[in-house]
């Protein structure tokens, strides 16, 4: 029984053979500690942004990368119709590349595009796969060569004549608060029904370039193969 093996009531206790049940007393009664009024020193609270990411990536891959991104992609599909994903590998040794686009999207705003670098938004949408707007954000990063890996967003909402593109140069070395990247409009000749984004990743870790494509494509269908045979999205790769 339990209470076999605690004496609940202190004046239970034995006074003796103390050593022998392993418990030693280091003082009795109570401790009063003096302080000296000296020189007060501060703890400074900072945020390493780029070294707390490297801990949240250790567990993200170019597999899961692709399905986080693919994941963005269906919250920005319009009700009803098919995503439409393209993703394009360049292995040049001088600046591998990685291009992720989607051609059939709601596109993003300029005031959408500027929410991107924000690290923290909430979304509330429960229609939506995202909730937290780390995904996206994490897996185009995890791309990334610390040194001067860069990434483009291009993107035009359907049914307009002009988009919008913001570029994040050396992204790693940029992760700082109150760190500003510039949107730019462009114009296009005409309208489409059909709305388009596109990350383009400049600088890529070498080693993330995959050298079997057969591998993605089988996890890609594993993973949206009930999306895929139902015709609601397209992945080429």
């Amino acid at each position: 029984h339990p209470q076999s093996r605690r004496q609940d009531d202190k004046n239970s206790l034995p006074n003796k053979n103390l050593s022998s049940r392993r418990i030693r007393f280091c003082c009795s009664g109570s401790r009063s500690l003096k302080y000296m009024t000296t020189e007060h020193k501060l703890a400074k609270q900072e945020f390493r942004i780029a070294q707390m990411l490297e801990g949240v990536l250790s567990g993200m891959n170019p597999k899961r990368s692709l399905a986080e991104l693919t994941d963005n992609a269906l919250d920005e599909t319009p009700k009803g119709a098919k995503a439409e994903v393209v993703i394009t590998f360049d292995p040049n040794p001088h600046n591998p590349r990685m291009y992720f686009e989607h051609r059939n999207t709601t596109g993003m705003s300029a005031e959408e595009m500027g929410k991107f670098p924000i690290w923290g938004e909430h979304y509330t949408d429960t229609d939506k796969i995202k909730e937290w707007g780390w995904g996206g954000k994490l897996a185009t990063i995890s791309w990334l060569d610390k040194e001067q890996g860069s990434v483009t967003i291009t993107s035009r909402p359907p049914g307009l004549t002009h988009g919008y593109k913001m570029e994040i140069r050396n992204w790693w070395q940029r992760l700082t608060p109150e760190e500003h990247f510039p949107i730019d409009t462009f114009e296009t000749n005409e309208s489409e029904k059909k709305g388009f984004t596109r990350f383009e990743l400049e600088d890529v870790r070498k080693e993330l370039i995959p050298t079997n494509l057969g591998e993605m494509a089988e996890y890609l269908g594993l993973t949206y193969g009930p999306l895929i045979d139902t015709g609601r999205l397209n992945i080429l790769l």
